[in-house]
């Protein structure tokens, strides 16, 4: 597998702040909708219809699930889960089964599935501080560090279908970007 690695000179946007964002994503068919809700217990996630009629709470595991991204295959949704303080990228089918694929340190970007609905890239803090991309089975029976680097910040990885390649965005730690206060 091709990996390539895009260096921003702009500034790091929070992996935290992406994960407390509302999301929500189309199925590859367009059929169907998931998103996020929330409720007494933290952050549900919806199915609905395209125009979100007929919704039903498809996961309503406690804490937060969030950043939900529908497979390729249409068969399965992968999102990032919080509870208690411990993060989980975990995959749910659209009855509602879910089971956890990873545990990681800190929080996730978005999961990317791969082009044939087997394997999940997604950036995660370790616990050296850093952001790291990581891959794993969408079963969890294996998975590794992609990027780890401690000298830049990788996150937010996508698939390419043609050439089968990753990308992924990587800023360096030590870039000062200058603020203007005039």
């Amino acid at each position: 597998m091709l990996i390539r690695a895009l260096f921003l000179s702009c500034a790091w946007l929070s992996l935290t702040a992406q994960a407390q964002s509302p999301s929500e994503s189309l199925s590859a068919n367009g059929r169907y909708r998931v998103y996020e809700a929330p409720s007494d217990n933290g952050v549900v996630l919806m199915l609905a219809d395209r125009e979100k009629t007929g919704a039903k709470v498809l996961v309503q595991l406690p804490g937060d699930n969030q950043l939900p991204v529908w497979s390729p295959d249409n068969n399965f949704v992968a999102f990032c889960a919080t509870y208690r303080q411990r993060h989980f990228i975990t995959v749910t089918d659209l009855t509602g089964h879910s089971w956890k694929v990873m545990e990681i340190y800190g929080r996730c970007s978005a999961p990317a599935w791969s082009p044939d609905s087997v394997q999940l890239a997604f950036g995660s803090q370790t616990k050296h501080g850093d952001y790291d991309v990581f891959i794993a089975t969408a079963g969890g029976t294996e998975h590794r560090n992609l990027s780890n680097r401690r000298d830049s910040d990788e996150a937010n990885p996508v698939w390419s279908v043609p050439d089968k390649a990753m990308q992924f965005t990587a800023t360096p730690r030590s870039t000062v970007l200058p603020i203007n206060t005039h």
